[in-house]
């Protein structure tokens, strides 16, 4: 939530649950994401060459947490995505 009062351009690192993946054919090879956490959305966009990099570990975890650079149009907020690291959990075990 705090992310939204940083300035365009800022470094960010963000984390959450995958909800959309898309790789448009029209959009020459940017790909884009949603992650979700308790606070709300997190708008994604990987430029061709930085999907390829991170494509296994974007694609096989649920739970992400992305090195980005915030960008700032009027009201509207998205992430250029510079790197990805999955996140591993454990499902809570009763006691």
């Amino acid at each position: 939530a705090g992310l939204r009062k940083l300035p365009h351009g800022s470094r960010v690192r963000v984390a959450g649950v995958v909800i959309t993946r898309q790789r448009p054919p029209t959009a020459k090879g940017v790909a884009f994401a949603t992650l979700e956490d308790e606070t709300g959305f997190a708008d994604l966009v990987m430029h061709a060459e930085v999907y390829e990099r991170v494509r296994e570990v974007f694609s096989t975890h649920a739970l992400v947490a992305v090195s980005a650079i915030l960008q700032r149009d009027r009201e509207t907020i998205s992430y250029l995505v510079s790197g990805v690291t999955g996140m591993l959990f454990s499902p809570a075990t009763p006691r």
